[in-house]
Order: structure tokens, then C-alpha cells, then sequence
């Protein structure tokens, strides 16, 4: 039995730090932190989050900084918010309908990764308390279902970095398929290099560590039942 205390306090130790990577990530885009983020030829800096973007055109001159803006999905022709990354005249490509998609599933997973991570907490209180909240197999269920939800987080993010922003760089033609992406996107005619930001390891880590959450949980209902038997 005290093993299986031991266990399950394990796991939710790694559960509160995976929380605390969830948080941080639904504010990813505040400031100099971002999923993903872009340093320009003229030291334009550009961070996006889950919910928000950033962009620091000339970091080096106080109070230069533009405040947040959000990271809207909706790329739809008779919207007026629009991020996709080759411009609101095309809007109505596969691109942009697929960058809507995209956009929708990070944010719904990056949440949900964040929920789970806190039910797995409480769930597992039952390994250090009298608490008892749903049934054994609950317990392990929610943390795993967290790591999937940080992998499938990072991994909308990673088609972003993945895509091609031209289907032919040397004309200047514009992918407009449902690949498309940030790779070679400029702004203000410089190229933006994008690359993955602090929020997206962050995003990584808590996948890994749910993995290993959801493993001190199955091995501490395994020594509790060995106990009780």
C-alpha cells in the first residue's frame, strides 16, 4: 500500500507540473513567448500562441511593442479577422480553410490537455487520501488522454512550421493547398524564419511527462490491488 501512496504522489507531482505547462501554454503570445515564433531581417520579432499574437516590430526601442492580438480561426470570406498566412485576398483557398481547421484543433486540444491534466490530479488523490472520485481506471485514463492531447497540440502546430508558404519560391507563387504553412512566409518583404518557440517545448514536455504520469498511475492501482489482495 505505501508504495502505491508513493506512486501515485508521483504522479500527481508530475500532473501539477503538466498543469502548469497547460496554463502557460493557453497564454503562450503574451509576450516574448510563443508556439511558434519569427525573428525578421530588420529585427521584427513575431510570437503566436494558442490564443494570442504578438509582434514586436523593433525590440531595441522602448515601448515599441504592440499589445496582443488574438489568434483568430475563423478564415472565412465574410470574416474580418484573418491570419492566415498568405493574406485575406485569399481567404477562400485550401489553404486558408485548412489553416482554419488547423488553428481550431490546436486550440481545443491545447484546453482540453489542460482540463485533463487537472482531473488527473484530483482523480489521483485517492492514492494519498480518502478521496475517491470515479472508478481505478479513470485515474491512468485521464493522464493519458492529456498526453494525447498535448501531442495532437504540438503536432498542429509542427504541419505550421512544416508547410511551405511558396509553391514556387523562385516565381513568388503562393501555396494555396491545403500544405501550406510558415516556412519561408515574409513580412514586410523579409523573410521571417520561424521556428519553434518555448510554448512549443513546453507543449512537447507535457506530453512526455503525462506519458510517465499515466504510468506511476497504473503501477500504483497495480501495487494497491496487490495490497488489498
Amino acid at each position: 500500500m505505501e508504495s502505491g501512496k508513493q506512486l501515485g504522489l508521483g504522479g500527481i507531482a508530475l500532473g501539477a507540473i503538466c498543469l502548469i505547462f497547460g496554463l502557460a501554454l493557453n497564454a503562450s503570445g503574451t509576450g516574448e513567448f510563443g508556439m511558434i515564433e519569427g525573428t525578421g531581417a530588420s529585427a521584427r520579432k513575431q510570437y503566436l500562441g494558442a490564443w494570442l499574437i504578438r509582434t514586436d516590430r523593433t525590440p531595441d526601442v522602448p515601448g515599441a511593442s504592440e499589445d496582443p492580438t488574438p489568434n483568430y480561426c475563423d478564415q472565412t470570406a465574410d470574416s474580418d479577422n484573418n491570419n492566415c498566412p498568405i493574406g485575406r485576398a485569399n481567404r477562400d483557398t485550401e489553404c486558408c480553410k485548412a489553416w482554419s481547421q488547423k488553428c481550431s484543433t490546436q486550440k481545443t486540444y491545447i484546453c482540453l490537455g489542460c482540463l485533463l491534466s487537472f482531473f488527473s490530479i484530483i482523480f489521483g488523490l485517492r492514492f494519498v487520501s480518502n478521496v475517491r472520485v470515479g472508478p481505478n481506471w479513470l485515474v491512468p485514463s485521464s493522464a493519458g488522454y492529456a498526453a494525447l492531447s498535448y501531442m495532437l497540440g504540438f503536432a498542429m502546430w509542427a504541419t505550421f512550421l512544416d508547410g511551405d508558404f511558396f509553391s514556387n519560391a523562385a516565381t513568388g507563387e503562393l501555396n494555396t493547398g491545403a500544405t501550406c504553412g510558415l516556412k519561408g512566409v515574409t513580412a514586410g518583404g523579409e523573410d521571417m524564419d520561424f521556428k519553434a518557440g518555448a510554448g512549443f517545448v513546453l507543449c512537447v514536455l507535457a506530453f512526455i511527462l503525462s506519458i510517465f504520469q499515466t504510468i506511476l498511475y497504473v503501477l500504483a492501482n497495480r501495487a494497491v490491488a496487490a495490497a488489498s489482495a
